[in-house]
């Protein structure tokens, strides 16, 4: 193909992802409040138009297994890196929701802890900024549901040396035993509490940890479980939302169900019967 004419099927193609954009924008008053095509954000320097092609693209490739999971991964998290920055800048933006709700779902198909943590960040933003929208609802479907660990896939060879997992903005490695667990728990809490994380990474990072702690099962001793299973309700009970809520209600429960004498068990009845609210943002 001659250059000028790839050049101009590129700028057509540009100038009708702008005109879809624009045609999905409120009223020209509110206009400020949404992000040009022409701005960039993340540390890629991603422009709006490029993160709504690139998650379609990810997912495509992913499909087709042109590129392995790991690499698809690394972009992704680009992508969801510009995506928060977009968001901060222009929390108005319709396209927001939609390309939040792609983001999940291509987390969803991906393999391995960190990629779960994702699914649920995401899945956690889209549910309590955008619950009246389809995808709000279709997130709280999920997070109802649960995302579970994908394997590496067979078709993707030799899987990578597992590395220590960015697990909602904290490194960890994969905890074997209660004191592990524990550690990370409360990490996740000390930062939540500072400051130091959103509180949609917090619950993609304890819902990960709650899964683990399923996972640990007889693992664990008497003592080792009930303390883990606590310290993810009450982590649950800091953050916003219904989800977290949810789960806090849940993980109350299965304590005050398997150790209802112990001390852990009359927190978490004191805790049921006072009432577990949903926290705003």
């Amino acid at each position: 193909m001659p250059r000028f004419v790839w050049v101009t099927a590129v700028l057509t193609a540009i100038t009708l992802l702008q005109a879809v954009h624009a045609a999905s924008l409120p009223p020209q008053n509110n206009i400020s409040l949404l992000a040009p095509a022409d701005e960039y954000f993340g540390h890629q320097k991603l422009s709006v138009v490029r993160i709504h092609h690139q998650v379609f693209a990810l997912k495509t490739e992913l499909q087709y297994r042109r590129r392995h999971p790991d690499a698809i991964e690394n972009e992704a998290d680009s992508i969801a890196d510009a995506y928060f920055d977009w968001a901060n800048r222009y929390p108005n933006d319709r396209w927001l929701p939609r390309v939040a709700w792609e983001l999940a779902t291509l987390y969803e198909e991906l393999p391995g802890l960190a990629a779960q943590a994702q699914a649920y960040t995401f899945l956690a933003l889209i549910s309590q900024r955008y619950a009246q929208t389809i995808v709000g609802r279709s997130a709280a479907v999920d997070l109802t549901r649960g995302v579970g660990v994908r394997a590496w896939p067979l078709w993707a060879g030799r899987e990578p040396t597992q590395q220590p997992l960015l697990v909602g903005q904290i490194w960890i490695r994969d905890p074997k035993d209660a004191q592990a667990l524990l550690d990370a728990i409360q990490e996740v809490g000390t930062r939540l509490q500072a400051g130091r994380i959103l509180p949609v990474a917090a619950f993609g990072a304890t819902a990960v940890l709650e899964g683990l702690y399923r996972s640990l099962g007889p693992s664990l001793t008497a003592d080792g479980e009930q303390r883990c299973a606590w310290q993810i309700a009450t982590l649950y009970e800091l953050l916003p939302g219904t989800a977290s809520r949810d789960r806090a209600i849940r993980m109350l429960a299965l304590v005050l169900d398997r150790y209802g004498n112990t001390q852990y068990g009359l927190w978490s009845l004191r805790d049921l019967q006072r009432g577990v609210g949903v926290r705003s943002d």
